[in-house]
């Protein structure tokens, strides 16, 4: 079974979850009213913790795998 990949709403203009951004969510940040600085620093640090707790988290490695590889996309794109 194939997951639907379109996000409920637009993110930082964004629809699709695959070519979503670090930048997009920054965006999105911003057009609620985020300072941009903040908004950088949460995303880098959520995303830096759920890369740190992967190893440690129990559960389906293919999932934990899709996670990984999904926050690693977000992170460096």
């Amino acid at each position: 079974m194939l997951a639907d990949t379109r996000l409920s709403q637009r993110v930082g203009g964004q629809s699709d979850i695959r070519k979503l951004t670090a930048a997009d969510l920054i965006d999105e940040a911003a057009a609620w009213g985020i300072r941009r600085r903040a908004a950088l620093a949460v995303v880098t640090e959520t995303l830096d913790q759920i890369l740190t707790a992967i190893p440690v988290t129990s559960g389906d490695a293919r999932v934990l795998a899709v996670i990984r590889e999904q926050a690693t996309r977000i992170r460096q794109g």
